[in-house]
């Protein structure tokens, strides 16, 4: 009796070694920032730069492209990332990009040292593969040198306009 259970045991084994399929289940898209971290200054435009690798053998089709920031203060587009990755098809084992992803438009009125964080985002058209990536922002403090040679710029222009005119005089 113990000879035909280990039999059949063994025939179980084989069976589902060799007739069954194992899948991995990797994610085939990986979504890159090319700068995700950036310092500047109020009233700059970012562009976020992105690349989307195809990890898996078969080609994939981006289907979902978005980007979220954690203030409602900054402009946001989208429109490059709808241009460069929304319905393009990534061949197996092929990158995309880096390319334009979105700009973030820091307003100038923003306060110095505030920081934007968001992040951005692909899916494959049949969205059973989301990836996102992160991005921070860091409004610049003007340092003080920067500050008083701009000042002395200044200075030396309105001395030179006001000399002109005593000269025309």
């Amino acid at each position: 009796m113990s000879v035909s259970r280990n039999v059949l045991l063994t025939i179980a084994a084989f069976v589902i070694i060799c007739c069954c399929r194992v899948d991995t289940y990797a994610d085939p898209l990986v979504l890159t920032l090319s700068n995700p971290v950036q310092t500047v200054t109020p009233g700059q435009t970012v562009i976020l730069f992105a690349s989307v690798a195809n990890n898996s053998n078969s080609p994939q089709t981006i289907g979902l492209v978005g980007i979220d920031a954690n203030s409602i203060l900054v402009d946001i587009s989208s429109s490059p990332a709808v241009s460069n990755f929304f319905l393009v098809t990534i061949a197996g084992g092929s990158m995309l990009g880096p390319l334009p992803f979105a700009t973030v438009g820091i307003p100038a009125g923003l306060t110095e040292g505030t920081i934007i964080t968001g992040q951005i985002l692909i899916g494959n058209f049949q969205l059973t593969d989301i990836e996102t990536a992160n991005y921070m922002i860091t409004v610049a403090t003007p340092e003080p040198a920067t500050l008083l040679l701009l000042g002395t710029g200044v200075a030396g222009l309105v001395g030179a306009v006001r000399r002109r005119r005593k000269e025309q005089r």
